[in-house]
C-alpha cells in the first residue's frame, strides 16, 4: 500500500491517497475480471495493521478488492507473538483472495519455509480453513539455506499446512510444518 513512511507521517493522509488510487483502478479491474490484492505490510509501511489494510479494502467489493495476506509480515507486526499473529490473520480472514505464506522469528522479513520461523502453523492453517479464501495456497520462501535447500523442504511443509486445514477441531499444536 504505501512506501516505509516517516515517523511522524500523515498516516490518515496516505490512507486517503491509497484509497483514491485503488478506486482508480477498480473499474477497469471490475471490467476485465481482475481481483486487486492488497497486502498487510511491515512495521513502519502504510497496511501494518489489519484495520489500516481494511479501511481501505472495505470500501470495495469483496469480489473486486481484497487481501494478501502476507504471515511473515503479520508475525513480524505481532513482535514474533504466534498469538498476536494469528490474531492478525483472523482479523483479516473474511477477505482473503491470496496468500504470502512464509515463516520467521519475528525480528525480521525472513521468508523461511513454514516451520523454521516461530508461526504457530497449526493456528495459522486453521485460520485460513475457516476463512473465505479457497485458492492456491502460495508461499514465498527463500530459507533457511539455499533456494534450492528451500524447495526442498517445502513439500513436508505444505502437507503440514494441508493436514493443519483438514483438521475440524485444531488445537494449540506447536508442533509446526
Amino acid at each position: 500500500m504505501s512506501d516505509n513512511l516517516p515517523k511522524n507521517g500523515d498516516r490518515a493522509g496516505h490512507l486517503e491517497i491509497s484509497r483514491e488510487s485503488v478506486a482508480g483502478i477498480v473499474d477497469v479491474a471490475r471490467e476485465n475480471g481482475i481481483q486487486i490484492a492488497i497486502e498487510n505490510l511491515l512495521p513502519n509501511f502504510l497496511g501494518e495493521s489489519a484495520e489500516e489494510v481494511l479501511s481501505v479494502v472495505n470500501s470495495y467489493p469483496p469480489d473486486v478488492v481484497g487481501v494478501c495476506l502476507d504471515t511473515g509480515h503479520a508475525n513480524v507486526n505481532a513482535g514474533g507473538d504466534p498469538e498476536k499473529a494469528v490474531a492478525i490473520a483472523r482479523a483479516l480472514a473474511n477477505r482473503i483472495v491470496t496468500t504470502h505464506l512464509h515463516d520467521n522469528d519475528g525480528t525480521g522479513d525472513q521468508h523461511q519455509v513454514p516451520g523454521y520461523g516461530n508461526i504457530d502453523w497449526a493456528a495459522i492453517s486453521k485460520t485460513l480453513a475457516e476463512s473465505v479464501y479457497d485458492g492456491p495456497l502460495m508461499f514465498e520462501v527463500k530459507g533457511p539455506g539455499s533456494h534450492e535447500e528451500a524447495i526442498v523442504k517445502l513439500p513436508e511443509a505444505v502437507k503440514k499446512i494441508r493436514d493443519f486445514m483438514a483438521e475440524k477441531n485444531t488445537t494449540d499444536h506447536r508442533n509446526r510444518p
